[in-house]
């Protein structure tokens, strides 16, 4: 694993030194585990699990959502970076599917943790890996639990096709059962990206996003979103499935036209085609 991640830490992009393709795709992934928690609240407090160099400590920020922020993550590069870089927030090396942290959480995050690098001999070793991520972040609950994870169909094709490390993810099915186990309040939320499924966990009643596309709405409107390109922001629509929104962006006449529009746009009209 350390190897893997030492590899990652050699990018200035955070969101590749995170394992994401950039900060966009993760900044949705924050957007999504925090938008269950109720942060008109100056108390919150978040555990992040798995939480690399430390980017959704700077999320919360520029979001502007208060809360006292721990990290925990076993690669001990990616912990002094997150010291460094993050100066506000408290960060913890550890195993994450074996700590005790002898405290609770309102609001634990788990955003790609099961993405490792390290080879995975069999179903059962991922499932297992699956189980001790989730039962760890419960253990340290006193709010929900967002496991935001690869979609294991997603997976299995990449793997074949050599594309992707070995990774873990879930599909819906073993999320939902997961979940029973632990919680009384679940749910699956399949909006994400095209790549990703995300289990929400509570100790409350919570209510399900009225609209599911806020959240991607909200990152492309926020400071990430106004430090990124327009093409980007097409890109993240197309990963979402959403291709509507992502041609209104091409229409505009923000984007100049060249070789990435041109791929863009015939995703788009795969997509349609294929709708």
């Amino acid at each position: 694993m350390s190897g893997y991640y030492q590899t990652l830490l050699r990018h200035s992009d955070p969101g590749r030194a995170s394992g994401w393709r950039g900060v966009l795709d993760q900044a949705l992934r924050f957007e999504i585990a925090l938008e269950p928690g109720d942060f008109t609240r100056s108390d919150m407090r978040v555990l992040d699990i798995g939480c690399g160099t430390g980017e959704l400590c700077r999320y919360l920020r520029h979001s502007g959502r208060t809360a006292f922020y721990t990290g925990v993550d076993v690669v001990r590069g990616a912990i002094q970076r997150a010291q460094q870089t993050h100066p506000e927030g408290r960060f913890v090396q550890a195993d994450v599917l074996t700590m005790h942290l002898q405290e609770s959480f309102d609001a634990v995050v788990c955003s790609g943790t099961l993405v490792s690098g390290d080879a995975i001999e069999n179903e059962r070793v991922r499932l297992r890996r699956l189980v001790a991520l989730a039962r760890a972040a419960w253990m340290h609950c006193s709010g929900y639990v967002c496991l935001v994870v690869l979609k294991q169909e997603v997976i299995r094709a990449r793997v074949a096709l050599g594309a992707e490390p070995a990774l873990g993810g879930a599909t819906r099915s073993e999320l939902l059962r997961i979940g029973r186990e632990l919680a009384t309040y679940v749910y699956v939320r399949e909006e994400v990206l095209a790549t990703d499924r995300a289990l929400i966990m509570s100790r409350q009643p919570i209510q399900k996003p009225i609209d599911p596309w806020a959240a991607h709405a909200n990152v492309l409107s926020g400071r990430v979103g106004r430090f990124t390109a327009e093409i980007d922001h097409a890109w993240l629509w197309l990963e979402a499935e959403r291709p509507d929104n992502a041609a209104a962006i091409l229409d505009s006449g923000s984007v100049q036209r060249g070789p990435a529009v041109s791929h863009l746009r015939q995703r788009i009209a795969m997509m349609r085609e294929d709708a």
